[in-house]
């Protein structure tokens, strides 16, 4: 995939575009075409959020953080974001980042936003 982000105050809008066409972004824009795809929603500790949405009974794609573009990531089933698709990303330098392999700064734990 081809990923760009855009940023706008303190959010970043991510535009992709898939470079094959068996991912689930080219899966969604061949069968709805161009459009929005999902939400993104930066939590402090991406494991223990989802822990807590599992325990509320929310359906989760990922029960476990994987790697993103921009650090570790987990997505809730649309069934459970009102025909949304949710996307949970963990703040830079939290507990996933280096049990998946991610590079961890000192400035990443003083200011999560960078």
């Amino acid at each position: 995939m081809t990923i760009a982000f855009l940023t706008a105050g303190e959010s970043k809008i991510e535009l992709v575009q898939p470079t094959d066409e068996s991912t689930g972004v080219a899966r969604f824009l061949a069968s709805r075409g161009e459009g929005f795809h999902h939400v993104c929603l930066q939590v402090a500790d991406i494991g223990a959020e989802l822990e807590r949405l599992s325990a509320a009974g929310v359906q989760l794609i990922d029960a476990a953080p994987r790697r993103g573009a921009e650090g570790p990531v987990a997505f809730i089933h649309p069934s459970s974001g009102h025909g949304v698709l949710v996307e949970l990303i963990e703040a830079p330098g939290g507990p996933a980042w280096a049990a998946l392999g991610y590079p961890i700064s000192a400035s990443d734990k003083e200011d999560p936003r960078r």
